[in-house]
């Protein structure tokens, strides 16, 4: 006789098997005939322009214009199909003649020579022209000419070999994810213009130029002879200048650097002048001056490391008078902090190891200093010796 759990178990089974075979069923049932219905088929698609409703271009299909491979006239959108090759003396590879234009470069290349024009151009009348995702190698000329264009729009774009500057952009740019590549100047951008997440590399001049009132984001500039020159009221955030022969960091007034980084450059990593603003930024391995800065600059946090490779240098050169230089750290420099004008306020700055003097300081300065001295071995949260009771002092130890 079998178990009753056995019973059981088998009942279970075949249940469940009715239960499917009845589902089965019902999905048959409802899914209707399979025969389609009398007459044509109809199509339910979409065209391929209503899918994709960009005009292709190419050299073939756009005929030379004056002065230039291909010539765009109206407003739209625009690929490339392929490559173009500047083939003809002082013409430029496209021409934007018209405004609110899209390129779509998909990866092609505009080819120049040494007696080409610039690679991409336009003048005043191409205002809000966008592209992206391409190359301009080789041009005689300025790579990417649109320095008259206003509101341009410049995504994942390498210039590279241009005998001129790689990027030219005009008023209200917006420049991302691109590359100038051994040329001239690098990039160069207009007023109230915003770089970000950009290269400048062993270009002959200077890697990022700009005009009034910009903001440059996470770029880096290497290899170049001065890494960033930035004009009255540009800020940058989170950029990195290394290994250029000059200067990395260069401004002309009212400058704003944050989180900025100046490494291995030739002269000085920051050369500021008046009524500019430094936070927590580093200079190390300079050949003079970690920070160089004028008058009525305020420079807080930052830190400056080995600057003076060259035989002299500080970590913080203060040149004339209103300068507020606050809790920084500077250390194995050849000078730590040197302030030549007065007056300043220098407080709860920290110099140590610096091979020449920690402070050199002239009359007429605001700023204690102290000396730390050696305590006891400590552990735990008590012990120590208590350096200063003035919070604003400076120390060096």
């Amino acid at each position: 006789m079998m178990p009753m759990r056995s019973r059981s178990f088998v009942q279970s089974l075949v249940c469940l098997g009715l239960a499917l075979s009845v589902g089965v069923l019902s999905d048959r049932a409802a899914a209707g005939p399979l025969s389609p219905p009398a007459g044509a088929v109809a199509s339910s698609g979409k065209t391929l322009t209503e899918i994709s409703p960009e005009t292709a271009i190419n050299p073939s299909t756009s005929p030379t214009a004056a002065g230039a491979m291909i010539r765009i006239s109206q407003p739209g959108s625009y690929y490339l199909t392929g490559n173009v090759v500047i083939n003809t003396p002082g013409f430029a590879g496209i021409e934007i003649a018209a405004p609110d234009v899209t390129l779509d470069m998909r990866g092609f290349r505009v080819v120049g020579n040494p007696s080409s024009g610039p690679g991409i151009g336009g003048q005043g009348v191409a205002a809000g022209f966008k592209l992206r995702n391409g190359i301009i190698t080789n041009t005689g000329g300025i790579g990417l000419s649109l320095a008259s264009v206003e509101n341009v729009s410049v995504d994942n774009v390498r210039v590279q070999f241009a005998g001129s500057t790689a990027m030219q952009l005009g008023v209200g740019a917006t420049l991302t994810n691109s590359q100038a590549i051994s040329c001239q100047t690098g990039i160069s951008a207009e007023a109230g213009s915003s770089i970000s997440n950009c290269v400048a590399r062993n270009n002959t001049g200077v890697g990022f130029t700009t005009n009034t009132a910009c903001v440059i984001t996470n770029c880096v500039a290497t290899g170049n002879v001065t890494g960033f020159l930035l004009v009255q009221g540009t800020s940058a955030e989170g950029c990195t200048a290394a290994n250029n022969s000059s200067i990395g960091f260069q401004s002309n007034s009212l400058a704003i650097f944050t989180r900025c980084t100046a490494r291995g450059n030739g002269l000085h990593g920051f050369s500021v002048p008046e009524g500019s603003r430094l936070f927590a930024c580093y200079a190390a391995v300079n050949g003079q001056d970690g920070f160089r800065i004028d008058r009525a600059t305020r420079i807080t946090e930052c830190q400056s490391f080995f600057n003076g490779t060259s035989g002299t240098g500080a970590g913080i050169r203060a040149i004339r008078n209103g300068n507020t230089i606050e809790s920084n750290s500077v250390n194995d420099n050849v000078t730590g902090i040197a302030i030549e004008g007065s007056p300043n306020l220098f407080v709860r700055n920290s110099a140590v190891g610096n091979t020449g003097v920690n402070f050199n300081v002239v009359a007429g300065n605001r700023g204690n200093i102290v000396i730390g001295f050696s305590g006891a071995a400590t552990q735990g949260s008590q012990g120590g010796a208590q350096v200063s009771t003035d919070p604003n002092a400076n120390i060096t130890y």
